[in-house]
């Protein structure tokens, strides 16, 4: 005779082997997502980890890249012109997004990249986080 509490102990075990499996699954698939949306740039490269931007609930991400003309903004992959990069982000601000996450293209000027971080401060962004790759070593 089979015990019931068995039956019900396999089952339990088998519900929560589906959930965690499930929930990593779609982990992964929202982290592929966002990684093939941004905007192509080549990153600068740095030896150290730096901060973590994860668990920062509210933020837009602005990326700068260097062209033949100079350079192409975009915010959450949407091209935008530097004369409308202050009044976007302030737009952003008043939804709550007070976090700014950039990307950089490693060919841009310092004056540009300095330019793009002043009118992100104009228009009240409480926090910039850049990012770059990790330097790889021989």
């Amino acid at each position: 005779m089979i015990n019931k509490d068995l039956g019900m102990d396999i089952f339990a075990l088998s519900l929560m082997v589906f959930l965690v499996t499930t929930g990593v699954l779609m982990i992964n698939i929202q982290t592929e997502s966002v990684k093939t949306e941004l905007v192509r740039i080549q990153l600068s490269q740095g030896d150290s980890e730096g901060d973590k931007a994860a668990g920062v609930p509210e933020y837009v991400i602005l990326s700068a890249r260097k062209t033949d003309k100079g350079g192409q903004l975009y915010i959450e992959n949407k091209p935008i012109s530097f004369d409308h990069l202050k009044q976007a982000l302030t737009t952003y601000r008043q939804k709550g997004k007070t976090v700014l996450i950039t990307r950089f293209d490693k060919a841009l000027s310092h004056g540009e990249y300095v330019a793009i971080l002043d009118a992100a401060k104009q228009a009240g962004i409480q926090a910039i986080y850049d990012t770059y790759e990790k330097a790889k070593t021989p």
